[in-house]
């Protein structure tokens, strides 16, 4: 915390970046002894998940998150690797966030803050993504670098991945948590990690069309199904098409979470342009009697 705080001057945040890198905090250049150090990987699977406690986790993740935002070095890790920031996306994504649900946490509010964390990062990568037919591996103008961060979440909410689904299932949870009407530990943090959840979703929609266009130029083979048809996808925890009634849902909360109504609106009007859905988002907000008239009075309120 005492790093991030002096890493908010573009000076510090290059030699932090590079000393990250140097000291292998976070595993960048594989190890090809199964008993190397795996840095604070190490230190969250074995110390942190058996006390149920993650300060140095959610510290390193504020970290990531200060030093990005003040700069991100072009070449960081060259000559050892592929430069590019890769390896510390992929510690935020799959080592912490794709995990949180699954760990135990002696404090609830501790849970939803590293989730909000982890949300933050992918959302602030996301904002200032622009895409770009060098992004893409194996397309005629690809990098010798690795390409940006926002690249990796962007192809993430247009596949069936298991990041999408999680942030699905977080605004899912977050409806049912929120309904109750009642205070828990962390809701804060909860509201706080939907909104980035939903602002990764609106940026995905947003560049959908460019980023569809850019991946047909660069002549890639990744299939891509596309966030506007998987948020129509079938819900696995309900069996339902429900993922587009939950962020509508957003708008009933709209007196004391405006901006996650907002963005929940913002979702709506970008699935609405979309061609033949109309009827499909009349049949799923009108299912239910109940959240029919909770909508339409949400809407009225905004």
């Amino acid at each position: 915390l005492a790093l991030a705080a002096l890493g908010r001057s573009s000076e510090t945040a290059l030699q932090i970046w590079n000393s990250l890198e140097t000291s292998q905090i976070i595993c960048t250049v594989p190890s090809v002894s199964n008993f190397g150090n795996r840095g604070i990987e190490s230190e969250l699977e074995e110390i942190e998940s058996r006390n149920e406690t993650y300060p140095l986790t959610r510290a390193i993740l504020e970290l990531i998150y200060t030093i990005s935002c003040v700069v991100v070095p072009k070449n960081l890790g060259a000559g050892s690797r592929k430069p590019g920031l890769d390896p510390y996306l992929i510690f935020v994504i799959e080592t912490v966030f794709l995990k949180f649900y699954n760990r135990n946490y002696k404090d609830p509010q501790e849970k939803w803050e590293v989730a909000e964390k982890c949300l933050q990062i992918c959302d602030m990568f996301m904002q200032v993504y622009e895409p770009s037919t060098k992004d893409f591996p194996g397309g005629m103008n690809s990098n010798e670098e690795n390409p940006t961060p926002g690249f990796h979440i962007m192809l993430q909410m247009h596949t069936k991945s298991e990041f999408l689904r999680l942030i699905l299932h977080l605004i899912d949870e977050s409806c049912v948590m929120l309904d109750s009407f009642s205070p828990f530990s962390g809701k804060k943090q909860l509201e706080s990690a939907i909104l980035y959840a939903l602002n990764i979703i609106a940026a995905s929609l947003e560049k959908q069309n460019v980023f569809f266009d850019t991946h047909f130029a660069s002549n890639s083979s990744i299939l891509m199904t596309g966030c506007s048809k998987l948020l129509l996808d079938v819900n696995p925890r309900s069996g339902r098409s429900d993922h587009m009634l939950n962020i509508t849902k957003m708008v009933t909360y709209n007196a004391w979470l405006p901006r996650q109504s907002l963005m929940g609106a913002k979702i709506l009007h970008y699935i609405i342009l979309q061609p033949n859905v109309n009827n499909q988002l009349l049949g799923i907000l009108t299912a239910n009697e109940r959240t029919k008239l909770e909508i339409r009075q949400g809407f009225v309120e905004c």
